[in-house]
C-alpha cells in the first residue's frame, strides 16, 4: 500500500509542477502583453499536461501503474516546483525584461529534461512509457519555441 501512496504523491507533485509552470506563464503573459498569445498558449499546454497525468490517478491508486522512483523522486519534483514558485514570486515582485522571462522559461523547461526526468526504460510499463514520452516531447517542443522567441528577443 505504501508504494501506491508514493505513486499518488509523485503523480500529484507532477500535476502541481505543471500547474505552477502554467501560472508562471500566465504571469509572463500579463507582464508582456505583446507576447500574451505565446505565453498563454504555453500556459494552456501545461494544464493539458497536468490533465494527462491526472487521468491516470485511478491506475496509480490501485497500483496497476507505477513511476520509476529512481527517476521521479518526490525530492526532485519538489525542488523543481520550488524553483518555479521562486520564479513566480520574482516575476510578481520585479520588473524583468522579456529576455529575462524567456531565459527563466527556457531554464525551467530544460531543468527536468537535463535531469533525464522523462528517460524511458524498456522495463517501464507501456502506459508510463507513453505518458513520459508525451511529456518529454512537450518539453522539447516548449524549449524549442522558447529558444526561437529568445533568439528573436535578443536581436
Amino acid at each position: 500500500m505504501m508504494s501506491e501512496n508514493i505513486q499518488i504523491t509523485i503523480a500529484g507533485l507532477l500535476v502541481k509542477n505543471e500547474e505552477a509552470v502554467s501560472e508562471l506563464y500566465k504571469i509572463m503573459a500579463r507582464k508582456f502583453p505583446f507576447k500574451r498569445e505565446f505565453f498563454m498558449a504555453l500556459s494552456q499546454e501545461e494544464l493539458i499536461h497536468a490533465s494527462w497525468i491526472s487521468n491516470f490517478y485511478p491506475e496509480f491508486e490501485n497500483g496497476s501503474l507505477k513511476f520509476n522512483q529512481d527517476k521521479l523522486s518526490q525530492e526532485i519534483i519538489q525542488k523543481h516546483i520550488d524553483k518555479v514558485e521562486a520564479a513566480v514570486r520574482e516575476f510578481k515582485a520585479k520588473k524583468l525584461s522579456l529576455v529575462d522571462a524567456l531565459s527563466v522559461a527556457l531554464d525551467i523547461e530544460m531543468t527536468l529534461a537535463e535531469a533525464n526526468f522523462f528517460e524511458i526504460k524498456q522495463s517501464d510499463p507501456q502506459t508510463i512509457q507513453g505518458l513520459l514520452q508525451s511529456l518529454k516531447d512537450a518539453f522539447i517542443l516548449h524549449s524549442s519555441r522558447i529558444k526561437e522567441e529568445l533568439e528573436e528577443a535578443v536581436k
